[in-house]
């Protein structure tokens, strides 16, 4: 740190615009790099105070500091706890935990991704002052390189910014920009942990003396289904929410990536002993990349990565840190906190629907087939209109229930790849409009909600205004493509790929989804793939880095709304799942890296009430029962993926578990789990999950209507406070 020089600019009390992040807007490349032309000093001290909050900035060891007043906690960019105890550090350790940010760019002579810190790189630090925080623009000689970062106190948060507008850069190129890596930190002891929000959320124990340390790293939103990966990861699921916190002992602080998440990634350092400490941070994505695997000379593969020239249009990425008070610093405390700031900060409502079940009615496949030796495709039906009316009036017959359909596969491709949309009408090996228009006529009569569903992402041929001429494109230059993986190689597939549709044509999809379901005479639109699928298209840096996919879904959502047309998602990325009606097939686990030690349903604790939410499909589950006893944990929705028939030629195809999903043969099963769980989802209605524990094989979940569920996943009976559960069952009640 000796090797820093201070270079501290005027006091600016009303220039600063330091919260908040802008609309799309047309940025040009970044400027040049150079130093700034005068030089003054912001001494030690407060910078910065309101009601709640202090923001203390520390000249000599360049580390800002907040502090809760009401509580007295305090968090620092330095690990507090070492940033008090005035002791130096080695390389290895203050390279990890004192650096403010780390930058990766590429190297312009060799081409390589290089790393600089701010422990180690820094050259110079200008800071400027406002009313309400202070900027720090960090500056890298050896790279030519400078990035801006702000740090504003609001009312209950502070709001950490990086200046992506303003960072400048020489011939080496701003890659990626990783924030503050250890302000959220735990020490590393049995009793903390950090919070990541894979799938339904996950927890990561920071002991150090059990085990060797771990990594993590997941992209917010999953994979970049633009980026064309030679191999993929068997991940089970993505993050879904732009969020992460940490329990540190008896204090706990909470971060919301509140503008720029479809571009960042969540990583961890978890138990290294060397550190101390155990840190969760953002890594925000300046510009795209793509891998090609190209012949060399020798016959071998080379993979050959190309960035985009541009960076991703966005002003700024934020994101706001909440110190947790004494009695709200674990998962439970977090969740409310998030919930808290979307009701404040979107339009999200109390949800009026609520379901016993969602089921997934699949429509059909295409067949490969050969006529006079030639090659045709055609539509084989596993389900058409009448045969789905049959089977859910059988439903109804056995369970007098609520039900929520979503009819999946019904458009002129089925379950495949093909026109987007599947040509935005029902195809007529189903029953055509005559057949959906009756099935949605008895849908009404039996109060039962039914969607038809609408690939808008994914397309191999054109309809409509959707191209596969004018599809997006990847960091390559060319057209992107989605390709299904091997399941046992996990390598790309040849044959089974989609293109995806333009952002721009996606952007302005409501009015094509309106027509289409108003046509359909269905009430509600499925939208499986718009609210859970994020991608790039570098035909605009506006696109690059998968940068505003939340901001295109949700107006998407909110004009079929005020069109009156209800909404259901399938695995839905937190920015739709709040806006939608319901939630199918909504993340029960992580995505299971060797770094979580222990999903939580923190998903559900978020999202239930705002949409009505069922977890797993029950019958696709590997454990049926287990299946079922999580969705009881949480009050949620059973979850069922049904078809009338199946024939051989299903078993070739990417849609095998279609023969898992055959009603006749599971029919006793789907209404015996719908008639167990009823009782309790009646006493659940409108109700959110506040609490959950699990400690063995007993969970234990607390509802705000003071209702408790306890489930049993063990082999033994087990004594509670509500009665004794049985082996593999669960109990509801009041607590005395």
């Amino acid at each position: 740190m000796k090797r820093i020089l201070a270079l501290l600019s005027a006091v600016v009390l009303s220039v600063l615009s330091l919260c908040g992040c802008g609309k799309k807007e047309n940025l040009n490349l970044l400027k040049a790099y150079k130093l700034p032309e005068s030089v003054s000093s912001v001494k030690s001290g407060i910078v910065a105070e309101n009601d709640n909050l202090e923001l203390t900035w520390d000249l000599d060891r360049l580390c800002v500091i907040v502090k809760n007043k009401q509580s007295g906690d305090i968090w620092s960019t330095i690990p507090y706890d070492f940033y008090a105890s005035g002791k130096t550090a080695d390389a290895y350790k203050a390279d990890g935990i004192c650096s403010a940010i780390r930058v990766t760019y590429l190297d312009a002579k060799n081409k390589t991704e290089n790393e600089i810190n701010t422990n180690s790189d820094l050259s110079y630090i200008n800071a400027q002052k406002s009313d309400t925080g202070i900027r720090l623009t960090y500056y890298f000689d050896k790279a030519n390189i400078s990035v801006p970062i702000t740090f504003i106190l609001e009312d209950d948060c502070l709001s950490v910014s990086v200046e992506n507008a303003l960072m400048t850069e020489g011939e080496n190129k701003i890659l990626r920009v990783s924030l503050l890596p250890f302000f959220v930190s735990a020490v590393n002891d049995e009793r903390s942990y950090l919070f990541a929000p894979s799938g339904s959320g996950a927890l990561m124990y920071t002991d150090d003396t059990q085990r060797q340390a771990r990594k993590y790293t997941e992209q917010v939103y999953g994979k970049d289904a633009s980026a064309q990966t030679i191999y993929e990861d068997t991940e089970t699921e993505s993050i879904r929410m732009p969020v992460f916190g940490a329990k540190s002992e008896d204090k706990g602080i909470f971060a919301i990536i509140a503008a720029g998440a479809e571009t960042a990634e969540i990583s961890a350092v978890v138990g290294d002993a060397q550190y101390g400490f155990s840190g969760i941070y953002p890594t925000f994505y300046m510009r795209g990349s793509a891998s090609s695997l190209v012949k060399g000379s020798a016959n071998t593969n080379n993979d050959i990565t190309k960035y985009s020239e541009d960076v991703v249009k966005l002003s700024k990425c934020t994101v706001k840190y909440y110190l947790l008070g004494k009695e709200n610093n674990d998962y439970n405390g977090m969740a409310e906190c998030y919930r808290d700031y979307l009701e404040k900060n979107s339009e999200l409502k109390q949800s009026k629907t609520y379901a016993d079940a969602i089921i997934t009615m699949l429509g059909g496949i295409e067949e490969r087939k050969l006529f006079l030796g030639v090659p045709y495709h055609t539509l084989s039906s596993v389900t058409n209109f009448t045969e789905a009316q049959n089977i859910l009036s059988d439903i109804l017959k056995n369970t007098d229930s609520k039900l929520a359909v979503n009819l999946k596969g019904f458009g002129s491709s089925g379950l495949d790849y093909g026109e987007a949309g599947g040509g935005f009408a029902p195809d007529k090996a189903f029953g055509g409009i005559k057949g959906l228009k009756t099935l949605s006529g008895w849908a009404e009569k039996n109060k039962t909600n039914l969607f038809f569903n609408l690939d808008t992402v994914f397309l191999t041929e054109s309809a409509s205004n959707f191209k596969v001429r004018g599809a997006a494109v990847s960091a390559n230059d060319v057209r992107a493509r989605y390709c299904d993986y091997n399941i046992v190689t996990r390598e790309q597939s040849d044959t089974v790929f989609a293109y995806l549709t333009n952002r721009l044509t996606l952007a302005k999809s409501a009015s094509v989804i309106a027509e289409s379901i108003n046509k359909s005479g269905v009430k509600g639109a499925g939208l499986s793939t718009l609210t859970s699928v994020a991608y790039s298209d570098y035909a605009s840096p506006d696109y690059y880095c998968k940068a505003h996919m939340s901001d295109d879904v949700t107006n998407i959502l909110n004009s079929l709304a005020k069109k009156g047309i209800s909404t259901l998602g399938e695995k839905a990325n937190g920015y739709a799942a709040g806006l939608l009606d319901y939630v199918y097939h909504a993340p029960v686990s992580s995505s299971k890296y060797y770094a979580l030690d222990e999903d939580i349903p923190f998903y559900q604790m978020v999202f239930g009430g705002f949409a009505t939410l069922s977890g797993e499909p029950v019958n696709l589950s590997s454990e049926p029962r287990t299946a079922f006893l999580e969705t009881a944990a949480t009050g949620s929705a059973l979850s069922f993926s049904l078809c009338n028939n199946y024939n051989d030629t299903i078993f070739k195809s990417p849609h095998s578990a279609v023969a898992m999903s055959v009603y006749a043969g599971i029919s006793d099963t789907v209404n015996g789990y719908i008639n167990e769980l009823k009782p309790l989802l009646a006493k659940l209605r409108g109700a959110r999950l506040i609490s959950y524990t699990k400690e063995g094989e007993l969970s234990v979940s607390r509802f705000d209507n003071g209702v408790t569920v306890i489930v049993n996943y063990g082999e033994k009976d087990i004594e509670t406070e509500l009665g004794r559960v049985k082996s593999m069952d669960f109990i509801f009640g009041r607590e005395a």
